[in-house]
């Protein structure tokens, strides 16, 4: 039986699950002398044994949390079994070091480290000759044999073998040697070799003999070692040595001065200064991974300032290797004492929805949600059109002047003479949108019980307090009735304080409803806080009548409830996941569609940072805690609404937000 079929209500991260979906059960046991419970499953490909401890972990919180045991995955794959290691070598490598790397870290360094061969059973190991490589000898054996067998099924032969060879009073006087001190002596040996062998390459004449080799004469055995493994040229190399990339350390984890570090990421900062010498610049970069940002300086030679303003130019991506060290000049630590700079690939995850069906976003805010969104409009409608989706939202606060960039944001000129994305294109939709800010004058009344005046009640109506609210345009009747309530909003209900906004009364609504679809927005939305706040049936029953459809979001975007002293119901995940759970009840009572959006305020995770700013000067206390208001895949969204169920979760994020874009006409702004 399948994974899924034997753990029916398992739930996975959607990325896991579609790597374990094809997975059959081959065996569950306790075994009760070490407290495990050990699943075993085969599987057609291997699987990296992170996945595996993901799943392990996840299967002893859903299922086995009660049992006292740890839970252990194995995963089996049929197709290896029988066959010799010199076969699969190549396909399996990377899966058993990894395997030996999770065991021990120090093991799984040092095979980094090493040539592998392997042919027939055996597989021969080559590694460099110190005292924490012959030390580790017998473990390195265990560790691959065991790894290999397990995959095969049949008996592995591991042979270790030393790049040199050390006399027997080297091996005395050696210090034993950390991880960090074996990876840097290592890289040293393999960069002395590759000197070497560009040295032999030269005229004779053009030769020098090094100072050992005038003192003695070696054999021919001693000179060339019969496992000998340079360390080739880098050509992505451009300024300082080839270095060894053991480890690359996270910007944010440079908290203080801790020597030796590799780093990647972006040049958002370039500025040079000539030295007094003249001879020689000064070069000041700052480089960003997304995680924090770090200055890195360097100097250079006048003749090749030139070449590096080329190579360090902003939004270009650099590997560096350094000394992070406190700069008394700029107050704070940064990286000097540069060993190496190498051009790098860009480290930014670049996301794609592979759903086959995507999703479409009802509620996205561009720049023009002033003081609030980073979004570019014609990045935003770009990203949604390259994923696939049939269509996207406009919905800023208030306003509606980022149509007709989202309008021209795609030019069908410059996309190619592929038919398929032509025809894409012409089926592509901008819905045209806004999320209003509305006020419920249908509930107060004047003194003699007589409804408000939309023209002589307007300072009362200015008064009262606002909910979210989120208004799309299906044609263009509604897209003009929504113009009519964005200017009369302004131009008549407009209260004018320092967080003033342009409010919508609902009798003025429903004056210009048509063509207009009308959904209950995000935490701020009348729903929502009619639920939270426990509004008496009755008053939920006719604020529920008054919208389209219901919207759900993420709940990492409502997290700062929990922290909000004003609600004290609300201290969990839990709680929130609820709240959402209760709006799905409530649509499929009332026959509405519940919809899951983003309600996104920039384009990609790491771009919370300008908005991180934004918020600050504001004057918001949690600035620094923002929500993740980030534009998602369908996969992505699907992951946030697991706790609904697979099914309802693919309705709310997939099935409804479909529906709702088949109800809009494609229309100009």
């Amino acid at each position: 039986m399948y994974l899924f079929e034997v753990f029916d209500k398992l739930s996975l991260e959607y990325k896991y699950e579609q790597v374990f979906r094809e997975c059959e059960v081959a065996g569950v046991s306790i075994v009760r002398g070490k407290s495990v419970v050990a699943v075993k499953l085969s599987s057609t490909e291997l699987i990296r044994p992170e996945y595996c401890e993901y799943l392990a972990q996840e299967l002893e919180k859903q299922y086995f949390y009660d049992s006292g045991c740890v839970t252990e995955v194995s995963v089996s794959c049929p197709k290896y079994n029988g066959k010799q290691p010199g076969e699969i070598w190549n396909e399996i490598k990377d899966y058993v070091l990894e395997t030996i790397m999770k065991r021990n870290h120090l093991d799984g360094v040092c095979l980094k480290e090493a040539e592998c061969v392997a042919e027939g059973d055996s597989v021969t190991v080559i590694l460099p000759d110190c005292r924490v490589t012959r030390q580790r000898k017998q473990a390195f054996i265990d560790e691959i044999g065991k790894t290999v067998s397990a995959l095969t099924g049949r008996e592995c032969h591991v042979f270790l073998d030393y790049r040199e060879k050390l006399s027997e009073a080297d091996a005395e006087e050696e210090p034993l040697l950390t991880v960090a001190e074996f990876i840097a002596k290592n890289a040293a040996v393999r960069l002395r070799e590759e000197q070497r062998r560009k040295a032999k390459e030269k005229p004779k004449d053009l030769q020098a003999p090094a100072p050992s080799e005038k003192l003695e004469t070696k054999s021919a055995d001693q000179e060339k070692p019969k496992y000998r493994k340079a360390v080739p040229a880098d050509p992505d190399i451009f300024f300082g040595k080839v270095f060894q990339i053991d480890r690359v350390t996270q910007i944010c984890d440079i908290q203080d001065e801790i020597g030796d570090v590799i780093i990647a990421g972006e040049i958002i900062f370039f500025e040079k200064r000539q030295l007094k010498s003249g001879d020689r610049y000064l070069i000041a970069l700052n480089v960003t991974d997304y995680t924090d940002t770090i200055s890195v300086k360097l100097f250079v030679k006048d003749d090749r300032i030139a070449e590096m303003e080329s190579e360090l130019s902003t939004g270009k991506f650099i590997m560096v290797k350094g000394m992070a060290v406190f700069d008394r000049f700029d107050h704070e630590v940064g990286i000097s004492s540069v060993v190496g700079v190498r051009r790098y690939h860009d480290t930014r995850m670049k996301r794609m929805d592979y759903a086959e069906k995507k999703r479409v976003e009802l509620h996205a805010h561009t720049k023009m949600s002033d003081m609030d969104a980073v979004t570019e409009t014609e990045q935003f409608v770009k990203r949604a059109f390259e994923w696939g989706h049939p269509a996207v939202a406009i919905t800023d606060h208030g306003v509606v002047q980022s149509f007709v960039d989202a309008f021209h944001a795609i030019d069908p000129k410059k996309l190619g003479d592929d038919p398929e994305i032509q025809e894409r294109f012409k089926k592509f939709k901008i819905i045209y949108g806004c999320e209003g800010y509305i006020v419920d004058d249908e509930a107060v009344t004047k003194e003699d019980g007589s409804p408000l005046d939309l023209e002589e009640d307007k300072e009362t109506i200015r008064k009262l307090p606002y909910y979210h609210i989120i208004l799309l345009a299906k044609n263009d009747i509604g897209r003009v009735n929504l113009y009519r309530l964005v200017s009369l909003s302004h131009l008549e209900y407009f209260y004018p304080t320092k967080t003033g906004r342009p409010r919508i009364p609902k009798s003025l609504l429903r004056k210009y409803r048509e063509g207009i679809i009308v959904g209950s927005a995000c935490e701020q939305g009348e729903l929502f806080r009619a639920i939270i706040n426990e509004k008496p049936e009755e008053e939920l029953r006719r604020i529920r009548d008054f919208y389209d459809y219901y919207e759900i979001q993420p709940i990492g975007n409502n997290e700062f409830l929990i922290r909000d002293e004003k609600f004290p119901k609300i201290t969990t995940e839990k709680d929130l996941q609820k709240i959402n759970a209760k709006i799905v009840q409530l649509a499929d009572e009332d026959g509405k569609l519940c919809v899951a959006t983003c309600d996104v305020h920039f384009l990609n995770p790491e771009d919370e940072i300008y908005r991180r700013i934004i918020m600050a000067g504001k004057g918001f206390a949690d600035a620094d805690r923002q929500p993740p208001l980030y534009f998602r895949t369908t996969e992505e969204m699907l992951d946030e609404f697991t706790y609904l169920g697979r099914q309802k979760a693919y309705e709310v994020v997939v099935e409804n937000t479909n529906r709702i874009n088949d109800m809009i006409e494609r229309i100009k702004p």
